[in-house]
């Protein structure tokens, strides 16, 4: 679960997966591991991996997706889910 939400916290920016790595001071793999969801991920990675992505937020921040940037993404997600794909319906034929 921290793990998809740091992953849409980081696509929202747009960042590649390493530019977050090196901002946080950790290595692509850890940061992979983050987002995967290991359990064997040490909390301060993930909480250095968060600050690099959204300076200044808390888990609960990230857990509330209180953070601007997902708040932005979250309407941008409802957006694509609510429109609606019109098509024409196949024509009746009144011969049978």
């Amino acid at each position: 679960m921290i793990g998809d939400l740091l992953t849409r916290l980081r696509q929202a920016h747009p960042l590649r997966q390493e530019d977050a790595a090196q901002r946080a001071g950790i290595s692509r793999n850890t940061a992979y591991r983050i987002e995967s969801g290991d359990a064997g991920v040490a909390l301060r990675y993930i909480q250095l991996y968060l600050n690099a992505l959204a300076p200044g937020a808390t888990f609960r921040d990230l857990f509330d997706e209180r953070s601007s940037v997902l708040v932005i993404l979250r309407r941008r997600e409802a957006k694509k889910a609510t429109r609606v794909v019109v098509s024409k319906a196949p024509k009746i034929s009144d011969k049978q």
